[in-house]
């Protein structure tokens, strides 16, 4: 990371690149930027360090407190790592793998290496989209399907089943959009608005967006899972326990 890099003027300024499909940010800014395809780590501090993904981590983290996962956890693109650490602190017998792509496992295994929690956690490179690791009790997806078309979210639950041990689970941990019917609280529903609101103005042609519930059960099903029950936390995500029967 080059000396005086502003991580705030690299959040205002970060643009997608619909040519690329990546996150650039502008050249006087902090130079040329795109995450994860390029591992550049001024957008690693971004996210490690902005009010909107510090937020959003916090959010995904409530979620560790509403379920004790059991035996050997992978977390399929992991990032940075957060999601992850928040549940080896939580959950002191878990063991896990972090997930994601060769640049970004490069980066998550060097801080995560340093940590107490190294001991029980190792991170591997990988496409989800091609294969994540075979025979982990639980797969997670926290804030994953989001930034995903239907049958991209499809593909990679595939992947999750085929790959998970015989009464292995997938969680998904997610905004849910609420329907006409359901009256969530007004934080719930801002800050589900606003999740939206970013992920369609990001990529919304291509998908990009919070799901319903009736659209979470629709690309579950498609990938072979059931949907077994959905938990709220105390934030506005909650959590998508699925199991292949």
């Amino acid at each position: 990371m080059s000396p005086g890099v502003n991580v705030e003027l690299i959040s205002a300024a970060l643009h997608l690149d619909v040519q690329t499909g990546l996150w650039q940010a502008d050249a006087d800014t902090a130079g040329p930027i795109a995450y994860p395809a390029h591992q550049n780590d001024a957008c690693f501090r971004l996210e490690d360090g902005s009010f909107w993904f510090t937020h959003r981590n916090k959010c995904l983290i409530t979620a560790v407190r509403r379920f004790p996962p059991d035996g050997f956890i992978l977390d399929v693109g992991g990032g940075n790592g957060a999601f992850m650490l928040a549940m080896l602190k939580r959950w002191t017998r878990l063991e896990g793998v972090v997930f994601d792509l060769p640049g970004v496992a490069e980066r998550t295994r060097a801080k995560i290496a340093v940590l107490a929690e190294s001991a029980r956690c190792t991170v591997e490179a990988g496409n989800a989209f091609e294969r994540v690791t075979e025979g982990a009790d639980c797969y997670v997806l926290s804030n994953l399907l989001v930034s995903m078309a239907d049958d991209e979210a499809t593909e990679i639950l595939q992947n999750c089943r085929r790959a998970m041990a015989g009464r292995g689970t997938v969680i998904v941990v997610e905004w849910i959009m609420p329907t006409g019917t359901e009256q969530p609280d007004e934080f719930r529903r801002w800050d589900t608005a606003s999740m939206d609101l970013n992920m369609l103005a990001i990529d919304g042609a291509l998908g990009w967006r919070v799901r319903t519930r009736d659209e979470f059960e629709h690309v579950i099903a498609a990938a072979g899972l059931v949907l077994t029950r959905v938990v709220p936390t105390t934030s506005a995500v909650s959590i998508i326990e699925c199991t292949g029967t």
